[in-house]
């Protein structure tokens, strides 16, 4: 990434926003010449509900979701919580694309990706990342379905 603003197709001068979606972490980095960075563990934990675990997680600022019987701690507060009940925090992403086997990993994705970038503003630019194929894991098709997921999810978010 340069320190260089890009320019819209409007003639406006803008910082991008480079997201890189990574298995590991989700990293966004500010284009805008000031070299911020923020990132996320791209992992979660799934926690039965209970009013209490969801009252602790509420009174600590835990990021989690909660659906049905389940609660999902996501983010780097996945790990931390993980230690608690003894457990690893499982991936929404594998090989580097959206993990199919993970029913809830394409909302998880988009909670951390809400963590780490700012609401949009006009003119603002972003560019994600999308790995390329690695053989007959990953196809063309995967990676279609892939950035088609997360172009959604980034165009839903503004």
């Amino acid at each position: 990434m340069t320190d260089k603003n890009l320019t819209t197709a409007s003639g406006s001068a803008t910082g991008a926003l480079g997201l890189d979606i990574g298995t590991s972490r989700i990293v966004l980095a500010n284009g805008s010449g000031v070299g911020k960075t923020s990132s996320q563990l791209n992992a979660f934990l799934t926690v039965p509900f209970s009013k209490m675990t969801e009252s602790i997680l509420r009174q600590r600022k835990i990021a989690y979701l909660k659906d049905g019987s389940d609660l999902y701690v996501y983010g780097n507060d996945s790990e931390s919580f993980a230690g608690v009940f003894n457990t690893t925090p499982r991936r929404p992403m594998h090989l580097g694309v959206l993990n199919a086997d993970e029913v809830m990993g394409q909302q998880i994705i988009k909670s951390v990706i809400q963590m780490v970038l700012p609401r949009s503003s006009k003119n603002e630019l972003i560019c994600f990342s999308v790995p390329a194929a690695s053989g007959h894991e990953v196809t063309d098709a995967n990676l279609v379905y892939h950035e088609a997921v997360l172009k959604s999810h980034l165009e839903s978010l503004g």
